[in-house]
């Protein structure tokens, strides 16, 4: 990008900050500080400042990225015990600088052998029936054996003092321990550890775990082993056991890593480098090729333009519904990648956008696309967009119409349960109707089987409490991790100071995502990198559940189309628009004027708080042409950058 085009981006960026209301832009300012970086050599950004401090010196001592991500994955399990910790798993995108490569490791829990299947997630999603097989002691061996430069010592000794002498939980964690306590009162190690006797914590209270501490030494002398195959994992499966679980010795030993090809996709000429399935990467992938086929320099940016704002929401609709159709563990179900990532699948899709309303407007009725039809090989690489006539966009008679139309009357739905709108040659066609008319006919169908409607599918448990950790360091390699338990506090048993993830809630009942032994259910998370040629442009991920795919997007949206830092990018308000929901999700700081055109519209809209955590907690890294590495941490919640 060019120094003018890049200056005319940031003032763009600017005037949408600074639309912003004067309290959000004051407490912007204020948190700026604490938020943003800029440096040169290394960065990390965390959800805590303490573990990022704790990354930043191990890159000071000689360690590389690998070394910072793994010694903040623990520190963070300590600081933000609800989100993630040596009882969950993750997923990490790696890029390393000497080979010019990537790899994606897969340590998500999976499904013991002998599950659960009558598990309701509704009802027990606090009980041992939602617990798998924790991954994140096996994928942090798995990456120290490959590239880390120090020891086991130096990743994990500054959480094991953490661990023994304790925390003060921060603002964030505070409120998310407190609301959790009738959850943590039904099992008396978690009832111990996170209670003050039975009641609320109070603020400033100390929080210890000296028996995760013990834990982790014995990961520090032991490895893997240590928690796989030990009397530690005796200690755990008895205790699991005891409270109605059916693992065995071998769900924990034959736990296995999965090494996969990291999904790919372009936007405006910057490579795109996500995590395969069963998370959510090929979300990020479809959802950037749709946008390639807008034109927003033209229309504007989605907190000013309506045209943008339309366009994302139905284009999110679109990207999150053909997740729900199609990803699943790939070990157990033919995933159509090569479909998904195509841009001629994208364009397909984008053609089935109504440019003058909603549509469908109820979102639990966005069908799925086909992308079996599409492979990658028909890819063309859209860098300017399409152009568009805003006068097309919002005639008189399309938006008086959306707005008068009584989409909730039973009359109104057709035969497969949809709401149709009236039919005229626009809506049919939509304002990109004339450039895909090659489009096949059959474009919508769905993969399951006979009997089984995915519609009806509400889907699995939409687990909000995670973390994420993104890390340069001075060669170049960079890595995006993203860890969880799943629900805030997993199943909330806690054995051995180890807190058990609830990673059974995220299994569907649709055969591409059920529940089966072994299996590894989907999840949204996506840690995802950027690239400008052969060198790390955006390296990003969230926490938030099904939140984290819109925020990344919306992210990496920001920096590229309207050239704003890493900190602007975070701050701008967010939305949340998906198929299994029953309303577009705006913050609080989104523009009235935009939130009141989408209702008339015909989108179902709430609103939520500003700066509002619900919308994810995004850790972004920028490296700029000339070298210097920007770094933030979102402002919704408590993290910090840090770096040198």
């Amino acid at each position: 990008m060019s120094l003018p085009m890049r200056k005319i981006l940031k003032h763009i960026a600017l005037v949408i900050i600074l639309a912003l209301p004067f309290s959000i832009e004051a407490q912007a300012q204020d948190n700026r500080d604490k938020k943003f970086i800029e440096v040169q050599n290394a960065a990390v950004a965390t959800a805590h400042p303490e573990a990022s401090r704790i990354a930043r010196e191990i890159l000071e001592q000689g360690g590389n990225a690998i070394d910072a991500a793994i010694a903040a994955a623990y520190a963070i399990g300590i600081l933000e015990p609800t989100g993630s910790g040596l009882g969950g798993g993750g997923n990490a995108v790696i890029y390393i600088k000497s080979e010019n490569k990537f790899y994606n490791l897969d340590f998500y829990p999976r499904s013991p052998m002998n599950p659960h299947l009558d598990f309701d997630s509704g009802t027990e999603s606090s009980t041992v029936k939602a617990v798998s097989v924790p991954g994140f002691v096996a994928g942090m061996e798995a990456l120290r054996e490959r590239w880390a430069v120090l020891d086991s010592e130096a990743h994990i000794r500054p959480s094991v003092e953490l661990a023994r002498n304790g925390f003060v939980p921060s603002p964030f964690i505070f409120g998310r321990i407190q609301s959790q306590t009738a959850k943590m009162n039904l099992y008396d190690e978690s009832r111990a550890l996170f209670t003050n006797n039975g009641r609320r914590i109070e603020e400033g209270q100390l929080i210890k775990n000296p028996a995760l501490a013990d834990v982790m030494e014995q990961v520090i002398e032991g490895g893997a082993d240590a928690f796989y195959r030990s009397d530690i994992t005796q200690n755990m499966i008895g205790g699991l056991n005891d409270l109605g679980g059916r693992f065995t010795s071998e769900d924990f030993s034959n736990y296995r890593v999965t090494w996969r090809d990291p999904v790919r996709g372009s936007y405006r000429g910057y490579e795109v480098v996500s995590a395969a399935p069963p998370v959510a990467g090929l979300l990020i992938i479809q959802s950037l090729h749709m946008m390639e086929t807008f034109n927003f320099a033209e229309s504007g940016h989605f907190t000013q333009s309506p045209q943008s704002m339309h366009f994302l929401i139905e284009m999110f609709k679109r990207s999150y519904g053909d997740r729900l159709a199609y990803i699943g563990d790939p070990d157990f179900f033919d995933v159509p990648t090569a479909g998904l990532a195509s841009k001629a699948f994208a364009r397909n899709r984008v053609a089935t956008i109504n440019m003058g309303m909603a549509y469908p407007p109820r979102l639990r009725d966005t069908e799925p696309g086909n992308p079996y039809n599409f492979d990658a090989e028909s890819d063309v690489d859209f860098r300017a967009g399409i152009a568009t006539d805003p006068a097309l966009f919002f005639t008189d008679d399309l938006e008086d119409e959306a707005s008068s139309y009584d989409w909730w009357g039973d009359d109104k739905f057709d035969s497969w349960g949809a709401r149709r709108a009236p039919r005229t040659e626009a809506r049919r066609r939509g304002i990109f109707g004339t450039i895909f008319r090659s489009a096949p006919a059959d474009s919508v169908v769905t993969p399951i089987e006979d009997g089984d409607d995915w519609r009806t599918d509400e889907d699995e448990i939409d687990p909000d409490n995670t973390t994420h950790i993104t890390v340069i360091d001075q060669e170049g390699n960079v890595v995006s991790i993203t860890s969880t338990i799943g629900l805030f506090f997993g199943s909330g048993i806690t054995v051995n100071g180890v807190i058990m993830n609830s990673g059974q809630a995220n299994f569907g009942t649709t055969p591409v995502n059920m529940m089966r032994p072994g299996r590894i259910p989907r999840s949204m998370i996506a840690p995802t990198i950027v690239m400008d040629e052969d060198r790390p442009f955006i390296v990003i991920g969230a926490a938030g559940g099904g939140r984290i795919p819109a925020a990344v997007v919306l992210n990496i949206h920001n920096i590229i189309d309207f050239g704003m830092d890493a900190y602007e990018a975070s701050l701008t308000p967010r939305f949340i628009s998906r198929r299994w929901a029953d309303e577009i999700e705006f913050e609080g700081s989104m523009p009235t004027e935009i939130v009141d055109r989408m209702r008339r519209m015909g989108h179902p809209v709430s609103v939520r708080g500003i700066l509002d955590p619900y919308f994810a907690g995004v850790q972004t890294l920028i490296i700029r042409p000339d070298g210097t590495i920007e770094a933030a941490a979102d402002p919704r919640r408590d993290g910090a950058p840090d770096g040198f």
